[in-house]
């Protein structure tokens, strides 16, 4: 296909699956899209290696991210097709036999079960079509099915995560020593110099690196001598959040979780990245254990059950038996989902956390009783 052609085939594509009204056309438009797909990633690429202007790369990449939304399109109308196919008899349910219905299985018309269950999973789903598209150029990336499952399987947890969140709320208003509200709240629910540990996970994003001087200056006051802040970071902000925390106390160490998945691709920098920093202060005095720590772990993926950003809890247990004894102080300023004190119960330590979304606080604290009854 030649390359000045690509963009005006795509437009007329979009004009025609509007019209489509059958099952074989549309399985016949899927793959069509997937050929656009093909063809534009290979001009984009080719774009890049050449060096070409930066308009003429910017165009190949428009119409990569065309192409891929057109796919995505097409499937939803295929899931569509299937699904009123269903409805009339006309496409066999599975587990129907021919024996009984006059219908057709997908496989007489080529496609799989499989391909049935992801076609009209997107259908069902349509309305989050232009937000993987721009999730996707927000990347730098091209929008793919991929994509569209995992923005799915997000909000059917966040549909969960707020039923649970409200009965939580019913249930489990207060208590567990987790706080509703910001840790400013901490400065007089803890006595100076006696937090043994600081772990957290604030917001990475760089309008938030004012939180992390916050939290650095509220760890100053409550720490012993010798006690350490751990907490998650980005990247990107990392020299601010060091710059911003280290007014208050002194650098340590940069731990790194090592991702437990594919590596997160960064197009701005061209670069693949494998890790997530978690950046280490400490307040002056010794350290408070003699146990060797290893300053790296295998991360084995986040925990979002109860929050979208959790960690694994192992990730915590390790450190806070390591860095902390027996019944000492963990204080977690963001606590989330809980993984912080959860670890803090398996582990034998003290706890107090604080968290701004009150929902988010009830769902922690549903967690840890939880785990309490498991204990038992």
């Amino acid at each position: 296909m030649a390359k000045e052609t690509l963009p005006a085939v795509i437009s007329e594509f979009e004009t025609v699956l509007s019209t489509i009204n059958n099952i074989h056309d549309a399985r016949k438009m899927v793959a069509l899209a997937q050929g656009f797909i093909t063809t534009a990633k290979k001009e984009y690429v080719a774009s890049e290696r050449t060096n070409e202007v930066k308009e003429d790369r910017d165009r190949a990449y428009d119409t990569a991210v065309k192409a891929g939304e057109l796919r995505l399109m097409a499937e939803a109308k295929l899931g569509e097709l299937i699904k009123t196919g269903r409805q009339t008899g006309e496409i066999l349910n599975h587990g129907q036999t021919k024996t009984y219905h006059d219908g057709r299985s997908l496989e007489d018309i080529g496609l799989s079960y499989k391909d049935g269950i992801n076609a009209t999973k997107i259908a069902e789903h349509k309305d989050l079509i232009p937000e993987v598209v721009a999730s996707a150029v927000k990347n730098r990336d091209i929008p793919t099915r991929k994509q569209m499952e995992s923005l799915i399987l997000e909000r059917q947890r966040q549909s969960s995560k707020e039923a649970r969140a409200t009965q939580a709320r019913k249930d489990y208003p207060e208590g567990s020593n987790i706080l509703d509200g910001d840790m400013a709240l901490l400065n007089d629910a803890i006595q100076d110099n006696t937090v043994s540990l600081f772990f957290t996970d604030p917001p990475y994003d760089l309008a938030s690196v004012e939180l992390f001087e916050r939290l650095a200056l509220l760890a100053n006051a409550k720490l012993k001598d010798g006690g350490l802040l751990l907490t998650y970071s980005g990247q990107t902000p990392l020299p601010l959040v060091i710059n911003a925390m280290a007014k208050y106390l002194d650098y340590w160490w940069t731990f790194a979780v090592l991702h437990s998945g594919a590596e997160l691709r960064i197009w701005s920098k061209r670069l693949w990245n494998t890790w997530k920093p978690i950046i280490v202060f400490s307040k002056p005095g010794q350290r408070l254990t003699n146990e060797w720590v290893m300053d790296y772990i295998r991360g084995s993926g986040e925990d979002k059950e109860y929050h979208k950003w959790g960690q694994p809890v192992h990730e915590a247990t390790y450190w806070i038996e390591t860095l902390t004894k027996a019944d000492d102080l963990v204080v977690d300023p963001f606590c989330g989902g809980g993984t912080i004190p959860l670890a803090c119960l398996l582990t034998g330590r003290q706890w107090l956390a604080t968290e701004i979304n009150p929902e988010n606080a009830s769902l922690a604290r549903q967690r840890l009783n939880e785990a309490k009854n498991e204990q038992i």
